[in-house]
Parts: structure tokens; C-alpha cells; sequence
């Protein structure tokens, strides 16, 4: 009898895992799962190949010539592998993006990221920056010749959260404030930033420098949430394209934005609901 009832016991738990979506890693020794896309150089960056166009004007930059795809010869992102785990190093020494291969929708995506001690130019008295990039559109280089039309889960000291509407992109924010002046994301608020290209995060999750953050980002057709060491710090809704359109899916990428960044555990699984614990923070009926 007790046979029998570890055998039920261990069905009913091997029934109940299989209908968990299974987690897909992202990260291996090769980076093959993605593809590099690189800006223009700054001037200060030594030791690149002969005929690199270079400037000391890379953001906003809309003129020159970015290295362009899978031209990273200065290996500004790498893996290091320690054991079965693969971590992704960042240099920051040039801006660039990581691009997944395949475009994704309606997922749940995990990761870990800490900062280095490297900064470069032009971002030697700014705070570390690297960016969480999705719903990526289009061609490579629209965003100051460096990264696609999207919206970003921003990773910046002091700033983790952040919304930004990249080359036209927009979303629906519930704000602290109506449509004037800067916001914070408020999930209890009344004021809705219809159109929205930068909101701030509802509050400062992040953990001290050099120590790992746990990111989280669920996205389900044009809404997503944005998760900062278990906090709920930005939700958004009525995402759009550059033409109005419903933007729900499309490529990850990850930002080289002037500072070292290493990132582990990336991995994503398809969802068909947000978790019921996040649905307070999600309205669909927008006026």
C-alpha cells in the first residue's frame, strides 16, 4: 500500500510540473541564440580595425556609420562560463544592442544583472546604464544608429524600471499626475499618460552596486509588467508602433551603453494570463 501510494503521489506531482510552461535559456557558451549590432565607436575607443568610422557625438547620433551587424571586434559582449553557468559580460566600451534571433510574444522573461567598475565615453560622469529592450521592430540603427524601434524596461543606476518609447513607439502609463510635466508609474491613481514615451518607475527597487537584481518582465499582447527584486514597478497598456498600430511582440534585445554590465540566467517562457497576484495592477478598460 505505501508502494502504491508513493506511485500516486508522484503522478499527481509529475502531472501537476508538466503543465507549467517550461523555462527556455537564452544564454550558451556561443550566443547563439542572438545576434550583435553595433553603433558608431566613440573616438576615444583605441585598437579598432582600420577605416572604423568614429565620433564624439554617439548619442542622439542620426548621421555617420554604425560597425553594423555581428562586427564586434573589441567583443564588447562575451560569455564567461563558470561551471554549467553562462554570464553574459558586457563592456559598455561601445553602444550596441544584443539582439535574440527570434521574435517573442506574450512571455514571462527572467534574468539577473549586476554592475561592473568600467565606464567610457562619453558616459565616464553618468550612472551605469545598460537597458532591457522589447518588442523590437524593424530595421537595426533607427534609435541614434544603434538600437531598434521598441520600449524599454530601462536598467540605469538609480533608474531601474524606467519606460521609455523608443523611435516612436508609445504606451498608456496610470500615473501620479495627468499629462503634463514628468510621472511616476502610481497603480493607484485616477490620471492615465495616454501616448507615453518616458514615465518614471513607482519606486527604487534596486539593490546596492555589484550585488545581482533579479528582472522580470511579463508581457500579454500590448501590456506589460515590469518586476525589480519582487516589486511591481511599472505596468503598461496600449502599447503601439510608430504608426499606431498594436504592438505586441518582437525581438529582446540588451544595450552596451557606456558601462560594464554582466547578466546570468536569461531565460523566458510563454504565458496566456498575467499572475493573479499582479492583475491589481492592470486596468483594460482605458477610456
Amino acid at each position: 500500500m505505501k508502494y502504491l501510494y508513493t506511485i500516486l503521489v508522484l503522478s499527481i506531482s509529475l502531472s501537476a510540473h508538466s503543465t507549467e510552461p517550461q523555462w527556455h535559456s537564452l544564454l550558451d557558451k556561443d550566443l547563439s541564440k542572438w545576434e550583435v549590432w553595433m553603433g558608431i565607436p566613440h573616438s576615444s575607443v583605441k585598437g579598432l580595425p582600420k577605416d572604423t568610422y568614429v565620433s564624439d557625438k554617439i548619442k542622439f547620433a542620426t548621421l555617420g556609420r554604425a560597425m553594423g551587424l555581428n562586427n564586434d571586434p573589441k567583443k564588447v559582449f562575451s560569455i564567461m562560463s563558470n561551471k554549467d553557468e553562462h554570464i553574459l559580460h558586457i563592456s559598455g566600451e561601445i553602444f550596441g544592442g544584443l539582439s535574440t534571433v527570434k521574435s517573442y510574444q506574450n512571455y514571462h522573461l527572467s534574468m539577473q544583472v549586476k554592475w561592473g567598475e568600467k565606464k567610457w565615453p562619453p558616459s565616464l560622469d553618468s550612472p551605469s546604464n545598460t537597458g532591457l529592450l522589447f518588442h523590437c521592430q524593424g530595421d537595426h540603427g533607427v534609435m541614434w544608429l544603434t538600437w531598434k524601434a521598441c520600449l524599454e524596461f530601462e536598467i540605469m543606476e538609480g533608474w531601474f524600471g524606467y519606460m521609455f518609447s523608443m523611435a516612436g513607439t508609445s504606451t498608456t502609463v496610470q500615473t501620479n499626475q495627468p499629462s503634463k510635466g514628468q510621472a511616476s508609474y502610481n497603480p493607484a491613481s485616477s490620471h492615465y499618460r495616454k501616448n507615453a514615451i518616458f514615465v518614471k518607475s513607482s519606486q527604487n527597487a534596486e539593490v546596492s552596486h555589484g550585488k545581482w537584481n533579479t528582472l522580470e518582465l511579463y508581457t500579454l499582447d500590448t501590456r506589460a509588467i515590469y518586476v525589480v527584486n519582487g516589486s511591481v514597478v511599472m505596468a503598461i497598456e496600449d502599447a503601439k508602433d510608430k504608426y499606431g498600430q498594436p504592438l505586441g511582440s518582437g525581438q529582446i534585445q540588451i544595450q552596451s551603453e557606456g558601462a560594464e554590465a554582466y547578466y546570468r540566467g536569461i531565460k523566458i517562457r510563454p504565458i496566456s494570463a498575467f499572475p493573479k497576484e499582479y492583475s491589481q495592477y492592470l486596468r483594460t478598460n482605458i477610456n
